[in-house]
């Protein structure tokens, strides 16, 4: 009877061992950092635009922003920032660089394609 509850025993440990390695991880970084990654030109168009639609906040003693955009500048860096919560690249069609590449490759259909050249449609959320 106690060899069976010393067995029963190390099966359960084995089993809570087993599942509690599959936990998936959380981004790394604060929440309220945006990394925003586009090519120069882009940026330079609408950075005053995004700071505007992500720049509100919540007023306590002090002002605070739900949202800080954090721009990297050089694209090589996207391998760095991988783990990260909230990024966004942002990019035309017609630009040129890694994150316009990117961003060309993640419109996976035809029918995306089209909805993005006739301005139906100029954002997509990608889960992790």
């Amino acid at each position: 009877m106690n060899r069976k509850l010393n067995l029963l025993l190390v099966l359960l440990v084995i089993s809570l061992a087993f599942t509690s390695c599959y936990k998936r991880e959380a981004g790394v970084g604060p929440e309220q950092d945006i990394y925003v990654f586009a090519p120069p030109s882009v940026w330079e168009k609408l950075q005053k635009p995004l700071e505007t639609v992500f720049s509100k906040g919540v007023v306590t003693p002090q002002y605070e922003k739900y949202f800080r955009l954090r721009y990297i500048k050089n694209s090589n860096e996207l391998d760095r920032y991988t783990l990260h919560r909230n990024l966004l690249f942002v990019s035309t069609l017609e630009s040129k660089g890694p994150i316009a590449d990117l961003v060309r490759k993640s419109i996976s259909s035809s029918e995306m394609l089209a909805d993005v050249k006739s301005g139906k449609n100029f954002l997509f959320k990608k889960e992790n």
